[in-house]
């Protein structure tokens, strides 16, 4: 199934309220996993598409690249009947202005980023609306919590040299890790 068509099948699903089953190949080591998700919506971003949902498997709510979407089967019986109602304290706009950093992998961690001077506003833009920013002559520290320290280590890697993850040190290990890896050619 097509991209497009796993779009327009979760678009019916979203609008009729029926549970989908995701064969989703997850982020972090690539990994599949089976899930039934009741669809609230989808949005898109950067030019991706996701799918924000319900995930019985992790019992909560969750977001989903359409393109890690491996299959999708759209509950059939009562075709007519909503399989769920979405919960009230639902805001799709809310969660389409999450960062990758924010997507719920793991516990919160309080992360530091320095950028150095001068820093564009659109640099400082990256971090997203919920970043906390300390700028002094020598550049800013970047403040976010993030849930997903991977996606983070790619951003804070995609800036250059022009920023430096402090912390938490797991987060600056593996940062380390992979431009050595970079500098010997093998990552």
């Amino acid at each position: 199934m097509s991209a497009t068509a796993r779009l327009e099948e979760l678009s019916r699903a979203v609008a009729l309220k029926k549970r989908v089953h995701l064969s989703y190949e997850g982020a972090e080591r690539r990994a599949r996993t089976e899930r039934d998700v009741d669809p609230y919506g989808l949005y898109q971003k950067a030019g991706a598409w996701y799918l924000v949902g319900w995930c019985h498997l992790r019992r909560a709510l969750r977001t989903f690249s359409i393109g890690r979407i491996r299959s999708l089967a759209v509950n059939s019986t009562a075709p007519r009947t909503p399989d769920f109602a979405p919960r009230k304290d639902f805001r799709l706009a809310e969660l389409a202005t999450q960062e990758a950093w924010e997507f719920s992998v793991h516990a919160p961690q309080r992360c530091r980023v320095r950028l150095d001077a001068p820093v564009p506003p659109e640099l400082i833009a990256s971090f997203g609306p919920r970043a906390r920013v300390k700028e002094d002559a020598a550049g800013a520290v970047v403040e976010v919590d993030a849930t997903n320290g991977e996606a983070l280590v790619r951003h804070v890697l995609s800036l250059g040299d022009r920023a430096e993850l402090l912390g938490p040190k797991a987060l600056r290990d593996e940062t380390r890790r992979i431009l050595r890896a970079l500098a010997k050619g093998v990552a």
